[in-house]
């Protein structure tokens, strides 16, 4: 790999399109090895103010993952624990001072039928952590979950052994599959949420509580954008509810529009990506807008303010405000706070004495004054919010 030209690849696998674009785009890059391509790539993405995370996903380059693919945990036939530690310790210290590169994940999705929490935990992990802090203090270590990054139950009975000087954290994975048939079209889809989000509260976000918490970064969540079937698109706007409650630091799967080359087919593209194909525009829009307030910071814990909720419509990505006098959905980019006294209290705007109040079945609620919520036989609107 050292020694190794990128260039080779393409003349390998007969990419002449894709080393076309290349030549004409980045003809430098052809003349590197490897890891020298790889480390501009991180150098031109720090020039655009993007952070990034280094992540281990394979010790094959192949696509990833499959409970079969022999890649899934240390010492499964493809996996030599001894080699990938050292490769660790080695991207570690080739970044070391490149403030772009903020974390070094250390293995992405541990999988298979060998999988074993003590080991795993105590023992790997613990081990990979070490040698990237030796290498590169600078950085977030971060450790995945078992089971395809979904599961760290281990930590209800056990404490991690070093979170090495605070920069150890945890990450997770989600998405509209897994377990039984499809919950998100041939049930209740309310159901299939309140499942969706206990399990991510019992199996990841647990972790972020108590007097031992450890920090979640979500670094896998996604959906169809190119087709986005009625699965998916129920899928993103409960797990965007969960996500914003949390105040979850994220990343998405997928950037790419395409692959030069992915399970033997050229120009494959990413229906899961954020840009098409060509890699020239967003794919779809309407996601961006629905992620939108997921961008913000939600939650300060230095604050001394009083806790305010604001009110999220996550299948448009639109927060309810006030406009013209009445209410309105917009963008959630310096959105309305609304504060209430409990949970048959008044929803109120905040700052501006009024209260959101039911006028009818079938009707659309309306603004009133605070003191009219006071009066006897006035009703408030009973409304779940983030």
């Amino acid at each position: 790999m050292q020694t190794l030209r990128s260039r080779n690849p393409f003349d390998r696998l007969n990419l002449t399109k894709a080393k076309a674009g290349v030549i004409k785009n980045n003809p430098f890059v052809l003349k590197m090895t490897v890891p020298q391509a790889y480390e501009a790539v991180v150098n031109a993405l720090g020039a655009f103010g993007l952070m990034v995370d280094a992540d281990n996903h394979m010790s094959d380059p192949i696509w990833c993952c499959s409970n079969d693919d022999e890649n899934g945990f240390p010492n499964d036939p493809r996996f030599d624990p001894d080699e990938w530690i050292e490769g660790l310790g080695l991207v570690a210290q080739l970044f070391k001072g490149k403030t772009q590169v903020i974390s070094i994940g250390l293995r992405n999705e541990p999988r298979g039928k060998n999988q074993n929490a003590t080991l795993w935990f105590d023992q790997y992990i613990m081990k990979a952590a070490a040698r990237v802090h030796q290498a590169n203090p600078d950085v977030l270590v971060v450790a995945s979950g078992l089971n395809f990054a979904t599961d760290l139950t281990y930590f209800k009975d056990h404490s991690l052994i070093s979170n090495f000087d605070n920069k150890l954290i945890f990450e997770g994975h989600s998405y509209s599959w897994g377990g039984q048939g499809n919950p998100w079209v041939d049930g209740s889809v309310n159901k299939a949420c309140a499942d969706k989000i206990g399990s991510l509260n019992n199996n990841l976000g647990f972790v972020t509580d108590g007097d031992n918490a450890v920090p979640l970064f979500f670094s896998e969540f996604g959906v169809d954008r190119k087709q986005m079937p009625a699965h998916d698109d129920r899928f993103l706007s409960c797990f965007s509810t969960w996500a914003a409650e949390k105040d979850l630091d994220w990343g998405l799967w997928a950037f790419q529009g395409s692959y030069y080359y992915r399970q033997n087919l050229t120009n494959m593209e990413e229906y899961f990506g954020v840009l098409e194909i060509d890699w020239n525009r967003v794919k779809n829009p309407k996601v961006e807008r629905r992620l939108g307030l997921l961008k913000q910071k939600l939650l300060a814990p230095e604050s001394k303010a009083p806790l305010s909720y604001i009110m999220y419509h996550p299948q448009s990505g639109a927060c309810v405000g006030k406009g013209n006098g009445k209410i309105r959905a917009g963008n959630c980019k310096g959105s309305a706070r609304w504060t209430h006294n409990g949970v048959e209290g008044p929803l109120e705007l905040k700052g501006t004495g009024l209260c959101l109040e039911a006028t009818g079945d079938g009707l659309p609620p309306v603004l009133t004054p605070l003191t009219a919520h006071k009066t006897p036989g006035n009703k408030s609107l009973p409304v779940n919010f983030t």
